[in-house]
């Protein structure tokens, strides 16, 4: 994976329709790059591949329940928004800029 951009990591993941994926990861670090860091990013990068060939199942609950939290956090959140409208006086008082909240002049805590 030598054509990476400088200072990245990359993960390929070819796919077939029958369920298998052949996976292919690489790093393009510049030689100024600080090893131990280098060193820290290709143990992460070997992890990700580790899970990917061979935990796949684990892969696929983790993204399933994923899916399901964001869409249950999404009808929680639509049963949440409240319907808004400012009444005619508010609207008038914005558009001319004066202050709608009125602040005293002592310090507030």
């Amino acid at each position: 994976m030598s054509d990476l951009p400088s200072n990245t990591m990359g993960i390929i993941v070819t796919c077939s329709e029958n369920g298998e994926m052949d996976v292919m990861v690489g790093h393009n670090f510049k030689p100024d790059f600080d090893e131990k860091a280098v060193q820290d990013f290709e143990l992460i990068l070997e992890g990700m591949n580790y899970f990917m060939k061979y935990q796949t199942e684990m892969l696929h609950q983790i993204g399933d329940m994923t899916y399901l939290a964001a869409q249950a956090l999404d009808s929680q959140e639509s049963e949440m928004m409240v319907e808004f409208e400012a009444d005619k006086a508010l609207n008038d008082r914005v558009k001319k800029g004066s202050n709608v909240v009125k602040f005293p002049n002592r310090k507030m805590h």
